[in-house]
């Protein structure tokens, strides 16, 4: 517990280094103002947005008063949506994101830990060189590109699935399947790496020597020595995952809050792409902390350290 609570006043400067480049560099895109009156409009006009919404006041004074209030919760009201409140807007979007990366996270779990242990069990086989090949092939394809692809194939030319939109699970499997590929392939090949690794150790052949059978040895003495790089990595993934889902959502018009964010980027809406990027960035740092927990549980060494 200690290890974590060191890393307290670590993740707090990480969320507020997040928000002091976000601010400052969304503020850099173009005068809000303008957004909030007509193409009529004259500069008397946007002149008076600007001195009523504080946009004419110097950059540091912005970010004080945001800051002020971003640590209640409150980002402002969104430019786009008629005045409601920034992070309400977000937090309505975020159940969708959440489902898509928690599900996709899962999926890349446990194809990845199947397929990496076989590979490694079975080095130099036919799964083995089918397990990599398909990794290499995963890491390889774009996003946007599989997507389509997966469209075209199942929901267009076989139409057993629908092509865009949120629903019930059949809705879920394509956008699913294609944001795991990616993080799908690379662990796969770092849990084979690990479990090669870890399988050339002499606790592992002692514990063969007993007499225990391979399944035994491979899950409950080899997978568990192997899993704190994977453990980092799934954790990295699922921040990358909320984060990154952009072009997936985007894709297949998954109402979450990557879709959310490039809509507000392309409108300029700066309360709801700081709250956006704010919550994304907060989860991240407790993602990280929660797996720092975990190292405590997989590894004991860290404990009695």
């Amino acid at each position: 517990m200690r290890h974590v609570l060191a890393r307290l006043p670590q993740a707090v400067l990480v969320v507020l280094g997040v928000m002091v480049v976000t601010f400052f560099a969304i503020r850099l895109t173009g005068d809000p103002a303008r957004l909030m009156v007509s193409l009529e409009a004259g500069e008397d006009q946007v002149a008076l947005i600007r001195q009523e919404m504080g946009f004419d006041q110097p950059l540091w004074r912005q970010f004080a008063r945001f800051l002020a209030r971003a640590v209640r919760g409150d980002f402002g009201a969104s430019l786009r949506f008629k005045g409601q409140p920034a992070m309400a807007i977000t937090l309505e979007r975020f159940p969708a994101t959440v489902e898509l990366t928690v599900t996709a996270l899962a999926l890349s779990v446990m194809v990845s830990l199947v397929l990496g242990t076989i590979a490694a069990t079975r080095r130099g086989s036919l799964g083995d060189t089918a397990a990599m090949s398909l990794a290499l092939v995963g890491q390889a394809m774009p996003t946007f590109w599989l997507g389509i692809l997966l469209i075209l194939v199942f929901a267009v030319s076989l139409g057993w699935l629908p092509t865009s939109g949120r629903g019930g699970i059949e809705h879920l499997v394509l956008p699913a399947v294609t944001l795991a590929a990616y993080y799908m392939a690379r662990t796969t090949r770092l849990v084979r790496s690990c479990m090669l690794e870890v399988l050339s150790q002499d606790y592992v052949r002692t514990a063969r020597s007993k007499g225990l059978r391979e399944v035994t040895v491979v899950t409950r003495h080899a997978l568990r020595n192997a899993a704190i790089p994977v453990v980092t990595i799934v954790g990295l993934d699922f921040g990358h995952m909320l984060g990154g889902a952009v072009i997936t959502e985007t894709v297949f018009s998954w109402p979450g809050v990557g879709r959310l964010a490039i809509e507000s980027i392309y409108a300029r809406d700066f309360p709801v792409v700081l709250a956006v990027v704010v919550l994304v960035a907060t989860i991240f740092v407790v993602v990280n902390l929660t797996v720092d927990l975990l190292y405590v549980y997989l590894d004991p060494r860290i404990r009695l350290r």
